[in-house]
């Protein structure tokens, strides 16, 4: 085998590991952002930010409170 080789494979294995990762942290934002909503509806009144994500903006804004 030739140094190509060592450095293709290792740049694949590199690329799928990175990809997890993203996976695994994308996961863990949904996961965590119910468990506010949850939170929030248990707990009307706790200190937990919910976010609101209106056409790509991010807001934590209550949208049933008008102002």
């Amino acid at each position: 085998m030739s140094i190509t080789w060592i450095i293709s494979i290792g740049a694949v294995v590199l690329g799928l590991v990175g990809l997890f990762l993203f996976a695994l942290m994308r996961t863990a934002s949904e996961h965590d952002r119910a468990a506010r909503h949850a939170e929030r509806a248990l707990r009307p009144f706790s200190d937990v930010p919910v976010t609101h994500i209106n056409s790509g903006v991010v807001s934590t804004k209550d949208p049933d409170v008008s102002t």
